[in-house]
């Protein structure tokens, strides 16, 4: 790739491999012998990407997609097998919290030699000392022995010594669920100060709300390999895409060997469809959407939404086998990814089952509180099965568009409608 000074981090080609030996005399007998006694695993494959300086890019995948190996090999901790990175400046990264920390030593000692690690100089370290504690909220118990700590405390310490640095660039991995909430709240604002700073950041977690607050760019992986790069919204949806597919190629091909039994004249309803919609917009698993829109008041179709006012998201469904425990609803997405509002019949404590040949229309009626803006609407279907184990039956992958106009100014998305009440008195 070629050398570009606004380009942070270059990732040419990438490749790690793994190998697998089914026991551990097999790797001393394939030392003596020469003849292959391992298995190759691909942790990653070709790996090409660029990332330009001041970009926030969250890094999604499933367990096993090859993030933290990327990111070690990144951070020098690890060996690609094949290709090259090129880091172009001072760079922080909190991998395996810990990382650098004796449990014999005290909290503050522990805070110099994880410093270290992370490269800060000892006088560096001395001059953000009292930052760190402070900031770990562990003043009680600084001079105690690490081993001591709870496994809380102990990310907490680790989490506080890597944030207090300014790196040029700050690579995290699913190091952001450390603590407790306040504590995590505390995390999200400075790292959120860190990427306004300028810092190039890449944020590895399973939260995909905060993939959507605070990056600006994002890539997937799958399996290895780098399925998509590019906005959070395009790379956000297609992960759930991903995980929704995963799941609903887990539903037992019994399910499948059910619906063939059965015959047309014990499925085939004589209701009067002419009601309904005859549109097919989305298949799932066993499931057509037909239909998703609002509806105001009167009952007609409308794309713009008013405050204050009441509205029906209609969604309709025809099931094209039997499946009982049925979860159907929506959901409504800023255009930065971020879920504002939405319901499930499953959650309203609504039971519904379905029939082959069967229309279903489910309307959710509310009250529009929200803030003005466009909003990507989302339906979906899934099955309850038993041990509260979800299937996904459906998920819509072309979202509808509406939205929300301002008559009233509010503070925030929701509007809150709080009554307020002021009372006055005379002082004594």
């Amino acid at each position: 790739m070629k050398e570009d000074n606004n380009i942070a981090i270059s990732i040419n080609s990438v490749s790690k491999c793994y190998k697998y030996y089914k026991a551990p005399v097999d790797m001393f007998a394939e030392a003596i012998t020469r003849k292959k006694k391992h298995e190759k695993k691909w942790a990653l494959s070709k790996i090409s990407l660029d990332i330009p300086r001041g970009e926030v890019v969250g890094i999604l995948g499933r367990n096993g997609a090859g993030k933290s190996t990327l990111l070690k090999i990144l951070a020098g901790t690890l060996d690609a097998t094949e290709g090259s990175t090129t880091i172009n400046g001072k760079l922080s990264a909190v991998l395996e919290l810990g990382t650098g920390f004796h449990p014999e030593y005290t909290g503050r000692e522990n805070i110099i030699m994880g410093g270290m690690c992370l490269g800060m100089s000892k006088s560096e370290i001395s001059e953000k000392m009292e930052e760190i504690i402070a900031f770990s909220e562990l003043e009680a118990v600084i001079d105690h022995p690490f081993k001591t700590y709870s496994s809380g405390m102990q990310g907490r310490l680790t989490f506080s010594t890597a944030m207090c640095i300014r790196p040029d660039i700050f690579i995290v991995d699913e190091a952001l669920a450390t603590g407790d909430a306040l504590f995590q709240e505390k995390c999200m604002t400075r790292l959120k100060e860190i990427c306004q700073s300028g810092s190039t950041v890449l944020l590895v977690t399973h939260s995909l709300s905060h993939i959507y607050e605070v990056c600006t760019s994002a890539l997937l992986l799958h399996e290895g390999r780098l399925l998509q790069q590019g906005s959070v919204k395009e790379v956000g949806m297609l992960y759930e895409k991903l995980l929704s597919n995963e799941r609903g190629s887990r539903i037992e091909v019994t399910s499948n060997k059910q619906e063939s039994k059965q015959t047309d004249s014990s499925t085939t309803s004589h209701r009067d469809y002419s009601q309904f919609q005859n549109t097919c917009l989305e298949s799932g698993d066993g499931i057509d959407l037909q239909d998703l829109s609002f509806l105001d008041m009167q009952g007609q179709p409308v794309k713009e939404l008013c405050q204050n006012l009441h509205y029906t998201c209609r969604i309709q469904y025809l099931f094209r086998q039997d499946i009982d425990n049925l979860n159907l609803g929506f959901r409504a997405q800023r255009d930065t990814g971020i879920v504002l509002f939405g319901d499930t019949t499953y959650e309203k404590g609504v039971k519904i089952s379905s029939k082959k040949g069967e229309i279903k229309v489910v309307n959710f009626k509310f009250k529009c509180r929200y803030a003005p803006g466009s909003y990507l609407i989302r339906a979906g279907a899934t099955e309850v099965r038993q041990n509260q184990k979800i299937i996904t039956r459906l998920f819509s992958d072309t979202p509808i568009l509406i939205s929300i106009k301002n008559h009233t100014p509010i503070n925030g998305l929701v509007d809150m409608e709080s009554l307020i009440e002021v009372e006055s008195y005379e002082q004594n």
